[in-house]
């Protein structure tokens, strides 16, 4: 499953059609998500917990923040960081948003917005 590209992107104004808007959700830096992509194989799990970004990589190593203490029954949203990598390119803006849908997670770089995570359980790396 890890070779096959975990998340699909979406323009934002489609994501929000698709999905309905944003009911919540928190800003983290780009530059930030981009360097935990060398801390993991293939993939990122993200989740917002106590209104902060909170990020997984293989083996729900936690990665940021580092001092965060998970539950191993907290769902959290993976995406292949070749696809994130996408996000953040074709985005291009400095900030990047975590996002809580009705019923899906996403994350919106500029005008492009990430969706169709895998979610961990039961689908972990």
């Amino acid at each position: 499953m890890a070779d096959q590209p975990l998340g699909q992107l979406l323009s934002k104004e489609e994501a929000d059609k698709q999905f309905g808007p944003v009911l919540s959700g928190v800003e983290m830096e780009s530059t930030q998500i981009s360097s935990l992509f060398a801390k993991s194989d293939n993939v990122l799990m993200f989740n917002i917990i106590n209104g902060q970004a909170v990020v997984l990589g293989n083996g729900r190593k936690v990665l940021f923040p580092e001092d965060a203490n998970i539950d191993s029954e907290t769902v959290f949203h993976v995406y292949g960081i070749s696809i994130l990598q996408e996000l953040l390119e074709k985005g291009n803006s400095p900030v990047s948003s975590l996002e809580m849908r009705k019923d899906v997670f996403s994350i919106t770089n500029g005008a492009t917005t990430l969706e169709f995570s895998a979610n961990c359980p039961p689908y972990c790396w």
